[in-house]
């Protein structure tokens, strides 16, 4: 119980005034409008707080928003499914499956009806389980719950984005399962639904666009991949000279694969292969420019340890790789994909400074990118002098 003067957490108050408010009001349709528009204006705000970057205070809203709804049976069953939805989006994102399964299930079991604005919200709520598959790495159920998805977008009375999220979807899940031609048809169908949706008319950008899905899901094997890349590098610049290497990078190939470079372009997705490409880099003096991604966030750095002071490495940064459990990886957290070619734009940019030795490098700085704030911040990397790669007191050269 809480006694008059007790400090209340900001979330439980405002919990705790929607339920008084709820409780005093006479049972009546027109003084339950009053919580049910407070439920409504917890859910912008938690949206405001999703897009500024901040998915945690989102979360604690929706969570709000849901016990308001929970506690006083008030709003309309498609509002309060709507909630449970955004409630299980954020929870998503912060790593809370379970309760977003069990939030999912719930909405979809309000969600009765067989108008237009039912079978949306349908739609939408069995496309966030399909996400939600994805993310748990459960990749045949994310494509089953993704076609669900589709095929109820498919009876709306027109294109929605509900219908672009579950191709979406299904090109993802399908593309992680190595169905390359079912993954690109729904990619292509996907791209084509949200020209429609969104108003896109640049034939350039979808053309472009395509490709890239071309070199990544065109083949079932990664033989046919890395060929199915070289050929739709040739048609995008037939002057491009493609050298394949079909092999995974270890650490008993990296020497004579890395040898014959000047610059190397690091994207992989595990930090084995970072920190292998890190150490390589610096004992053969080549310069590696490196670029991650995940969610909404990305960065970008160059590292030339062997030129000396102020040039640091990566393990000046990190010295000691985290465990592959310890942040989650992109099909576990998911990430933007316009965020890949921000990323990637950036990178190549460098590459070909570090090529022609103009501009200002972006060697000892870190250059951070958040896509939901739209905004660029720089960290200075200092060299260590301790550095388990380049550090004079562990032997390094510098």
């Amino acid at each position: 119980m809480i006694t008059p003067g007790t400090p209340i957490p900001w979330r439980a108050g405002v919990l705790a005034a929607l339920v008084v408010a709820c409780a005093a009001a006479p049972i009546a349709a027109a003084p339950a409008a009053q919580p049910a528009a407070a439920a409504e204006s917890l859910l912008a705000r938690a949206a405001r707080e999703s897009a500024a970057g901040r998915p945690r205070v989102a979360l604690a809203l929706r969570d709000s928003a849901v016990r308001v709804y929970d506690a006083c049976a008030c709003g309309t069953p498609q509002a309060h499914a709507t909630a449970l939805g955004a409630r299980a989006f954020s929870a998503v994102l912060e790593r809370q499956f379970d309760g977003a399964r069990a939030d999912l299930e719930r909405a979809l079991a309000l969600v009765t009806g067989t108008d237009t604005a039912a079978t949306r919200t349908r739609a939408r709520l069995v496309g966030q389980q399909a996400s939600l598959a994805f993310a748990r790495g459960q990749f045949e159920d994310a494509v089953r719950l993704g076609e669900q998805a589709a095929a109820l977008a498919r009876t709306l009375p027109a294109a929605t984005p509900e219908l672009v999220d579950a191709l979406s979807n299904s090109a993802l899940a399908l593309s992680r399962l190595s169905r390359s031609a079912a993954a690109l048809e729904r990619e292509r169908e996907a791209l084509a639904m949200a020209v429609r949706v969104h108003g896109a008319d640049s034939r350039a950008v979808a053309t472009e666009w395509l490709r890239m899905g071309e070199i990544q899901l065109e083949a079932r094997d990664l033989a046919g991949q890395v060929e199915s890349a070289r050929r739709a590098l040739g048609d995008i610049n037939p002057e491009v000279q493609v050298q394949v290497h079909d092999e995974r990078l270890t650490a008993e190939n990296a020497t004579r694969i890395i040898a014959g470079y000047d610059v190397v372009a690091d994207g992989s997705d595990n930090f084995a292969t970072r920190y292998l490409l890190n150490d390589t880099c610096y004992r053969l003096k080549k310069t590696l420019v490196s670029a991650a991604i995940l969610r909404f966030d990305g960065q970008v750095s160059t590292y030339k340890a062997w030129q000396g002071a102020g040039h640091p490495c990566l393990r000046c940064l990190f010295p000691v790789a985290p465990s592959e459990d310890a942040v989650p990886s992109c099909a576990q957290a998911g990430v933007l994909g316009a965020l890949a070619g921000t990323l990637g734009t950036l990178q190549a940019t460098e590459v070909v400074k570090e090529i022609l030795g103009v501009g200002r490098s972006l060697s000892g700085r870190l250059l951070m990118y958040d896509a939901l704030a739209a905004s660029f911040d720089e960290m200075t990397i200092a060299k260590r002098p301790d550095c388990p790669t380049c550090g004079v007191d562990t032997g390094g050269t510098s």
